[in-house]
C-alpha cells in the first residue's frame, strides 16, 4: 500500500484532502450515495437503437475473441465489425437528426 493512501475505498488521507468525494461539499449534494460520475453512465443516448445495440455487442465479442486468440483471422473480424459499428452509429445519428429537423418545421 502506497503512503499516501491509507483504509479502504475511495478514502485518500492527503494533505488538503479532506477525505473520498462522496464526503467532500464540493461533491456532495446532499445524496452521499450519489456521486457526480454516475449521472453520464446513466444518460440515454438520442439516437441508441437496436440496431447500434446489436452491432456494439457484436464489436465487443469480437474484441474479446481477438484478445483471446490473438490471430491475424481474429483482428480482421474485429477490424470489420468495429467499422461495421461505426457505420451503423453513424447512420443511426443521421437518421434521428433527420427526425428531429423534420419535427421543428
Amino acid at each position: 500500500m502506497h503512503s499516501w493512501r491509507q483504509g479502504r475505498g475511495n478514502k485518500m488521507e492527503t494533505p488538503g484532502c479532506k477525505g473520498s468525494l462522496a464526503t467532500d461539499e464540493r461533491y456532495n449534494d446532499g445524496n452521499s450515495s450519489r456521486h457526480m460520475w454516475n449521472d453520464k453512465r446513466s444518460m440515454k443516448t438520442w439516437w441508441w437503437n437496436e440496431d447500434v445495440a446489436e452491432a456494439v455487442r457484436e464489436k465487443k465479442i469480437m474484441y474479446g475473441k481477438w484478445k483471446k486468440e490473438t490471430t491475424k483471422e481474429a483482428r480482421m473480424e474485429y477490424k470489420k465489425s468495429r467499422q461495421n459499428a461505426k457505420r451503423v452509429i453513424s447512420s443511426a445519428k443521421e437518421k434521428k437528426q433527420k427526425e428531429c429537423a423534420n419535427d421543428l418545421k
